[in-house]
């Protein structure tokens, strides 16, 4: 139940996480609420300048699920969108695909390559690499796909932490190897700073040599920060329903990352590089002690989902908490934190 050392198999998993480490290491790019609502006041003053006032009237809006939508929203606002803009554009039409970010172009090529051939496309984001928006306007005219007229961001990501140490050749080949592991049907690949949003924290692929496969789960925004990330943690039943306000009293230490894979939670120090891995009901209470961050309801899921009793569930997860405490992993959060 508690946390244990990791063996050999999992130190090989751990090696893998350094480059995420390296990329968070200075807190990375969290985009909250508020700054989410400035930025897409910046991306329609950037459309109101790249359209025609005539050209932006008769245009069409549609999100590129699931963060497009949130962005879509403040942006029809700043715009003053008609009801008549949200939704499938005649072929006649300019067509704008929204989203929050886009890191290699894959949603956004999906997308496209839903128009037809004559569509005339723009798309609106809040952040990406400047290589990645070049990539997509020199690669525009693919056949079966949209035409690109436009490609904007609000915001610049950065190339990760490093990057700039590495020779052209080391780079060429991080790209090759990682355009192999993920696919050809990405615009642009290269390694920028890690961005999160209060929403959603984009997936972080990561390469587990010893498996030979790509792995997905690593986070480093703290769940109290990310809607995306309570949910898959706590993974809710229709009966699990918490309708008070979320007012979190317990989680991750500042510069702790983690991640949900085959059924471990592994908890990670940023800067030492030091990890520990819950199984079993451990995992289940720290996945739920991120995600609900109280005791309360943890303590009522491990009596409903494992049958014990509420004394032996208190004892259990007070227990827990003063391991993961001692071993600075979680933290008591102040109240409005």
């Amino acid at each position: 139940m508690t946390s244990t050392a990791p063996d050999a198999q999992e130190k090989d998993r751990l090696r893998q996480l350094r480059g995420l480490l390296d990329q968070v290491t200075g807190g990375g790019r969290y985009v909250g609420y508020r700054r989410a609502e400035a930025d897409a006041r910046v991306l329609a003053t950037a459309l109101r300048r790249q359209l025609s006032g005539a050209e932006l009237a008769g245009a069409r809006f549609a999100a590129i699920p699931r963060g497009g939508l949130v962005v879509l929203g403040l942006l029809a606002y700043h715009l003053d969108l008609g009801s008549e803009q949200l939704g499938p554009a005649d072929r006649d039409a300019l067509l704008v695909l929204v989203d929050d970010c886009s890191l290699t172009g894959l949603r956004f090529r999906q997308a496209l390559g839903a128009c037809a051939p004559e569509q005339r496309v723009a798309f609106a984001h809040l952040y990406s690499h400047p290589a990645l928006r070049a990539a997509i306007l020199e690669q525009q005219g693919a056949a079966s796909a949209g035409s690109v007229v436009a490609c904007l961001a609000a915001g610049d990501l950065s190339d990760a932490p490093g990057v700039g140490e590495r020779s052209p050749r080391d780079q060429e080949a991080w790209r090759q190897a990682w355009s192999r592991r993920l696919g050809r049907d990405r615009f642009w690949i290269g390694p920028t700073e890690a961005v999160a949003f209060a929403w959603s924290e984009p997936d972080q692929p990561l390469w587990n040599a010893g498996a030979g496969r790509l792995e997905q789960g690593w986070c480093w925004t703290p769940p109290q920060r990310c809607l995306r990330s309570r949910i898959r943690l706590l993974a809710p039943t229709s009966d699990d329903l918490d309708t008070g306000p979320w007012e979190p009293r317990w989680g991750l230490a500042p510069g702790v990352v983690y991640g949900d894979l085959d059924g471990v939670l592994w908890l990670c120090h940023g800067e030492s590089g030091q990890a520990h891995a819950l199984h079993g009901a451990g995992a289940d209470m720290g996945r739920w002690l991120l995600g609900y961050g109280r005791r309360e309801p943890v303590i009522r899921r491990l009596v409903r989902e494992y049958g014990v009793g509420e004394n032996q569930a208190r004892q259990d997860l007070a227990a827990l908490l003063a391991d993961l405490g001692d071993r600075r992993l979680f933290q008591r959060l102040e109240a409005g934190s």
